[in-house]
């Protein structure tokens, strides 16, 4: 990217710009909507730029940050939800951790939306992605709220038919659903679909990890396994259940949130392809599998390099591990809103090494050459 795009970024959240350079950088966001939209640049730009400004000067850009942010969601939403912008000032002035996940609720939809022939014929569909380190919340046009992770992609229709609401899901996702009887609403995944039954419910399925996973918190949810698409049974979930889809049971993948801790090779019972088990809050009641809705990461017995596929998704930048030991390397413990900085300097804690945050990728390198 041009840098002097850059510097028009880092310049609109600090000192504003004239009409000439907002037409400028205006432009170039109608350009380049599928790579670049607002939330994403604005989060790349804290973590690749803001590490080298000054405390002072850093506190001054986020107050100007903080009173933009207000002042459009102001505007945006008086009309539409009155009592929107009382409701959230106390949250808009909260860390600049939370400031980022209100960009992303408040902006990253509106770039990133587009429409085309879905996976069912001629239907119009909507796509919404989220970018790296961006989390959003989106409504259906039934009024069911979704919360999307980052790197995270959700297709629907347009308009639901009115015998079935069906959704494509490619990454995290936390569903509130309006259920109704008469129309059903179905999640696809690449592994499974998920019937809605009345339910509060999460479902992860990233492409690049190796099991998809669907937690219930409240209500029910029916499940069909794409691998027994012949046989009639379905999978139903209780209340504070998650079931766990691996595709390769035999390997030693990455594991969801609070699955069997491991030492060694890994126990028959987590090699299992389908595997049902009981949710387990932490002592303040957080549920693990859903903390990233609240900002918050949790991380149980996780390889340093299972970790970092996931930081990467939650910061936006990539991570490389410099040392085979070190990416063996496991690691147990939970971040609120915190910095990259602040969570790189928690895990240095738990095991020693070395890091540098550069302009592309964060490097992770072991203390001893």
């Amino acid at each position: 990217m041009d840098e002097s795009i850059w510097e028009l970024i880092v310049k609109m959240f600090s000192e504003g710009l004239d009409a000439e350079e907002q037409d400028r950088l205006q432009q170039w966001f109608l350009d380049n909507p599928e790579s670049w939209i607002k939330s994403g640049i604005l989060q790349k730009a804290r973590l690749v730029l803001m590490h080298n400004l000054t405390e002072e000067r850093k506190q001054a850009m986020m107050a100007k940050v903080k009173q933009r942010l207000l002042t459009e969601a102001a505007l945006e939403d008086a009309t539409s939800h009155p009592g929107f912008l009382e409701k959230n000032k106390s949250w808009i002035a909260g860390t600049w951790a939370v400031i980022i996940i209100i960009m992303g609720v408040g902006i990253t939809w509106w770039w990133s939306k587009n429409e085309h022939n879905g996976p069912m014929g001629t239907m119009v569909w909507k796509t919404i992605s989220t970018a790296p380190g961006v989390k959003s919340m989106i409504t259906l046009p039934d009024g069911s709220t979704i919360w999307l992770n980052a790197a995270t992609t959700l297709q629907y229709p347009e308009t639901f038919s009115d015998s079935m609401r069906e959704v494509y899901l490619s990454g995290e996702a936390y569903f509130k659903i309006i259920h109704r009887a008469h129309q059903p609403f179905v999640i696809h995944t690449r592994e499974m679909d998920i019937r809605d039954l009345g339910t509060e419910f999460n479902v992860r399925a990233y492409p690049d990890e190796d099991f998809t996973e669907t937690v219930l918190i409240s209500g029910a949810v029916a499940i069909k396994l794409h691998e027994k698409q012949g046989e009639e049974q379905m999978i139903y979930l209780k209340p504070d259940q998650k079931l766990i889809f691996r595709r390769h049971p035999d390997a030693e993948a990455a594991s969801p949130v609070s699955s069997v801790k491991r030492s060694g090779s890994l126990p028959a019972e987590a090699r299992e392809q389908v595997k049902l088990m009981p949710l387990q809050p932490l002592v303040d009641h957080l549920i693990p599998e859903i903390a990233w809705k609240d900002n918050r990461l949790v991380f149980e017995d996780e390889t340093f390099t299972e970790l970092a596929q996931r930081l990467q998704r939650w910061y936006g930048i990539p991570f490389h591990i410099q040392s085979e030991q070190l990416a063996h390397q496991r690691f147990t413990g939970r971040a609120d809103n915190v910095s990259l900085n602040q969570l790189l300097q928690i895990l240095q804690k738990i095991q020693p090494f070395r890091y540098q945050i550069t302009d592309t990728a964060v490097l992770i390198q072991s203390v001893t050459p």
